[in-house]
């Protein structure tokens, strides 16, 4: 599939890829928080949603970069894409 199509078809399918972006993120990170003796106590409720919170919010990041690779932020190295990871989403997904 070629960058143009690839991008309209994420972009007009945002409803449908978003949800099921959001559904695998947030299950990464009710894994990750189970096995990390570090994150602090929840609740199954307040667990259940803000996993999907941030699965959402970090789906919708994911979603943007790909429809929208030119956009900020600027990440042109595989370094400055970790850098910017360990910065904004390992803060928000461990929830310390």
């Amino acid at each position: 599939m070629d960058k143009v199509e690839a991008m309209a078809m994420l972009a007009g399918q945002s409803d449908s890829v978003l949800g099921a972006i959001t559904g695998i993120v947030a299950e990464f990170i009710r894994s990750t928080w189970n096995a990390d003796v570090h994150t602090r106590p929840m609740d199954a409720d307040e667990f259940d949603t803000l996993s999907r919170e941030v699965g959402s919010v970090v789906g919708r990041f994911l979603h943007s970069i790909a429809v929208m690779p030119d956009g900020p932020p600027v990440l042109e190295t595989e370094d400055e894409i970790r850098a910017l990871a360990r910065r904004v989403l390992v803060p928000m997904i461990l929830q310390r």
